[in-house]
């Protein structure tokens, strides 16, 4: 809303805009766990497997798979390699199968 004041023109902050608060001013960046070992272990006794997202972070990479993450969703799937190699845990893909004359020609 647009209202005047003083021979100048303001915007008024509608309702909607006035019932959200800047969540930059009321919520500091920071980390917060919503899952732990206990949690992990009882996904995975009822068969749910728990995988996060977006980690791009290595010390983060290794805490979750310490907790017993199933995967990992990351915009830096080098660092995770790198994790994982370092674990050994990576298993390297196996190539795709290549076609031959032969197997076009039939």
């Amino acid at each position: 809303m647009i209202k005047s004041r003083g021979g100048r023109h303001h915007r008024e902050a509608g309702p909607q805009e006035q019932q959200q608060p800047d969540a930059s001013r009321t919520c500091p960046s920071r980390v917060v766990q919503v899952f732990g070992a206990r949690l992990v272990a009882r996904a995975h006794t009822l068969g749910v497997r728990i995988v996060v997202w977006t980690v791009n972070d290595p010390g983060q990479m290794h805490r979750l798979l310490d907790l017993g993450m199933d995967g990992i969703i990351t915009d830096r799937p080098d660092l995770l390699r790198e994790v994982l190699v370092t674990r050994d845990q990576w298993v390297a893909p196996s190539p795709a199968p290549s076609s031959t004359t032969s197997d076009r020609a039939s």
